[in-house]
């Protein structure tokens, strides 16, 4: 399979239909100069978010959500930044002629490394703590579902993407982190309005609904699901 593999580029989800792609196109065409090589594009990204990362660690190693207000303004940006440098890698290779299996090999592997960090320093801002389930069930699940879109990469020789898909989650993500910024933690533990309220512990997710569902369950509860859709998609396309 590896001997036969060759490039094909991967159908868009909703965000990059939109906006997004023509976004990472007009940074290839306007912005980056015909000499800077993709792979240091792809390496910045990857820097960016070791520096999230980083910082977030720093301020809050026990994932409370103790950092600073302008530490999620400032991780907000950078992982916008990582998207934007993510996905515009492999235009500057296009437009450059530059593309190659090692490019490839480089993005991917960028990828792999920022699943685990973006993952832990986003679930800081919903402070579950480090000695929760939550923070390190949603770090296995996206490891997961990065694991089997690249299955689809290897065996149908192109990685799926499904309508929502890891930029809707990213976009999620940085849009969290600037509400955080502004309003703090906090704003992730209100409850649901109408006392909304369910009789029900999951144990496996260490959730108590007794007295009332919070935002950050909501949300965290959805992200879980949609990964689960994804990944059952992609694995019955393998």
């Amino acid at each position: 399979a590896l001997a036969q593999y060759k490039y094909e580029a991967p159908r868009l989800s909703i965000l990059e239909r939109l906006y997004l792609d023509k976004f990472w196109n007009l940074l290839a065409a306007r912005v980056y100069p015909p000499w800077l090589a993709p792979n240091v594009i792809t390496m910045c990204g990857g820097l960016c978010i070791l520096l999230a990362a980083a910082t977030a660690g720093w301020h809050s190693p026990a994932l409370r959500g103790e950092c600073p207000f302008w530490v999620y303004g400032l991780n907000a940006l950078l992982l916008f930044a990582y998207q934007s440098l993510d996905g515009s890698d492999g235009k500057q290779a296009r437009k450059t002629h530059t593309g190659s299996p090692l490019g490839e090999l480089m993005d991917h592997g960028v990828d792999s490394f920022t699943v685990g960090p973006i993952a832990l320093f986003v679930a800081d801002i919903f402070a579950y703590g480090i000695e929760s389930r939550m923070p390190w069930i949603v770090l296995l699940g996206a490891q997961a579902l990065f694991l089997f879109s690249n299955m689809t990469l290897f065996h149908v020789n192109c990685m799926r993407v499904n309508d929502v898909d890891v930029m809707e989650l990213q976009t999620t993500m940085y849009f969290s982190l600037m509400l955080t910024s502004y309003y703090g933690p906090s704003l992730w533990m209100t409850h649901l309005p109408f006392g909304l309220r369910c009789n029900l512990v999951v144990d496996a997710l260490g959730l108590d609904w007794r007295e009332g569902v919070t935002v950050r369950d909501l949300l965290l509860v959805l992200s879980l699901f949609t990964m689960a859709i994804n990944a059952v998609a992609t694995c019955s396309e393998v």
